[in-house]
């Protein structure tokens, strides 16, 4: 309990350091990887809401980081959909995700799945999994993430306002430069 105390303890430290979303998100992955060893994968995929579109983001494996994770698209939009965390100790075995070609491409075993919700919006999934059936993830594995996941949303949320403030700022600059 101390352990995933300290954990999201961390994980709201380096969201206040950065406004930068891929060096959030970047470290965030690394901590999640940290507490939850049967994990193999983590990554974060943002949800482009009017275009109902998934954007890789940041994603890192075991072994390192990885620019890009393949995910199924069917578990992300049940998740996005349901606006509610997933959370399967066999995905391609239960859930109604049998038949779902990147399940078993994938070769996925235990998932957790988080939406990550900020103003009443979706802005995208946080996803730990791995294929091996002994290493399984536990209701309290999902409850860590779902702590977290609140805070990773609002991060994006400020993330993304910063930048367009900044853009804003460099265009009244030109602007006033032509002027």
């Amino acid at each position: 309990l101390q352990q995933r105390f300290e954990f999201v303890t961390e994980v709201g430290r380096t969201m206040a350091k950065t406004l930068d979303e891929a060096a959030i998100l970047g470290e965030v992955l690394r901590l999640v990887l940290d507490i939850l060893p049967q994990a193999d994968r983590a990554f974060v995929v943002l949800y482009d809401e009017e275009k109902s579109k998934f954007v890789p983001c940041v994603a890192r494996t075991r072994s390192g980081t990885a620019t890009e994770i393949p995910a199924s698209r069917t578990l992300l939009e049940e998740v996005v959909r349901k606006r509610h965390a997933l959370l399967s100790t066999d995905i391609g075995q239960e859930g109604g995700f049998e038949a779902a070609v990147s399940v078993r491409a994938l070769d996925l075993r235990s998932v957790a799945c988080v939406p990550l919700i900020a103003e009443d919006r979706v802005h995208g999934v946080l996803q730990v999994d791995n294929s091996e059936r002994t290493k399984r993830f536990s209701e309290a594995d999902l409850a860590v993430l779902v702590g977290i996941a609140g805070s990773i949303a609002v991060a994006l949320v400020s993330a993304r306002l910063h930048l367009e403030l900044v853009d804003r700022e460099l265009l009244e600059v030109e602007r006033a430069k032509r002027d």
